[in-house]
C-alpha cells in the first residue's frame, strides 16, 4: 500500500508505490479532496513504474459532497489493470488548480481479479452532521467479490479520526496536513471480501462533533478471476452415480504491496 498527502494550496499530490507479484492484478487509486468554494478536478493519474513511462489510471467513480451548494468536497477511485508486476514507481495526481484545503491519497494492489471485467458497479454516497457515520450500500453482488472504497472527511478539529467497522480491513486512514490547526480533510480506504448479494461498506468516527462535519464515500466491487458456478450437476458414470459440487470462485486478494 502506497499513501501520500498534499498541503493546503497544494496543486498535486504523489507518492510512491511498488505493484503487486501475484497473477491477474489489478491496482486502485483512492483520492480525497476539499476545495471548499472554489471548485478543483484531477487533471489526470498515472503511475510510473522507475525507468519507464507513465501509465494512465482510468477513472471509477466521484463522488462530491453536494449539500449545501458550493461545498465542493471530493472522493474518488481510480484503477490501473494488469500493472507490472513487482516494480518500484510514482503515483502522481495533478489537480486543475491550488486545493484550499489539500489532498489525501492512496494505492492498493489486488490479485485474481477478472481482466475482462474487472470491476462492477460503483457507487457513492454523503451525509452531513454531528457524529455522521460514512457508509454506502451495494446491491446485486454475485457475492465473491472484494469491495474497495473511498473516504473523504471533514470538520473543524485536529484530533478526529475514522476506523473502518468490521470485517473491513483498513488500507490507510490519513488525518491530512496539519499545521496547528485542521484544514478538514481526512482521507481514507478500506477492503473487505463479500459473500452476499449485498452489502454495506461504513466506517466509525472518533472527535467529529460539528454539525458541519461532512463526508463523501465511494465504493466498487472488484470481480474475481474465476466465476463461481452457480448449480450442483449430478451425473451417472460406468452405471454409478456421483455429484459435482458447486465450484469455489477465486476471490480477489488485497497484497502487501
Amino acid at each position: 500500500v502506497g499513501r501520500g498527502k498534499g498541503a493546503p494550496t497544494s496543486s498535486s499530490v504523489s507518492f510512491s508505490m511498488t505493484t503487486g507479484t501475484g497473477t491477474d492484478r489489478l491496482m486502485l487509486v483512492g483520492v480525497s479532496w476539499n476545495c471548499l468554494t472554489t471548485d478543483r478536478t484531477v487533471s489526470s493519474a498515472t503511475f510510473t513504474p522507475s525507468g519507464g513511462s507513465a501509465l494512465p489510471l482510468t477513472l471509477v467513480i466521484t463522488q462530491q459532497y453536494t449539500w449545501p451548494t458550493n461545498n465542493y468536497r471530493y472522493t474518488a477511485i481510480y484503477s490501473l489493470l494488469a500493472p507490472p508486476s513487482g516494480v518500484a514507481g510514482t503515483v502522481a495526481i495533478p489537480f486543475s488548480d491550488a486545493v484550499a484545503n489539500g489532498i489525501v491519497a492512496g494505492a492498493a494492489n489486488f490479485a485474481g481479479v477478472n481482466q475482462t471485467n474487472p470491476l462492477g458497479t460503483p457507487v457513492g454516497a454523503v451525509g452531513t452532521g454531528t457524529n455522521s457515520r460514512p457508509s454506502v450500500n451495494l446491491t446485486g453482488l454475485n457475492g465473491n467479490e472484494v469491495v474497495f472504497d473511498s473516504v473523504f472527511m471533514g470538520a473543524s478539529a485536529t484530533t478526529q479520526s475514522i476506523t473502518a467497522d468490521s470485517p473491513q480491513s483498513t488500507l490507510w486512514s490519513i488525518n491530512g496536513w496539519t499545521s496547528g490547526s485542521s484544514f478538514n480533510t481526512l482521507g481514507a480506504a478500506s477492503y473487505k471480501e463479500v459473500t452476499d448479494t449485498s452489502t454495506t461498506m461504513s466506517w466509525t468516527n472518533t472527535g467529529y462533533t460539528s454539525t458541519t462535519t461532512r463526508w463523501a464515500i465511494a465504493a466498487v466491487p472488484i470481480n474475481p478471476s474465476t466465476a463461481a458456478v452457480d448449480h450442483t450437476v449430478t451425473f451417472d458414470a460406468n452405471g454409478g452415480t456421483g455429484t459435482m459440487a458447486p465450484q469455489v470462485a477465486n476471490v480477489p486478494t488485497a497484497l502487501t504491496a
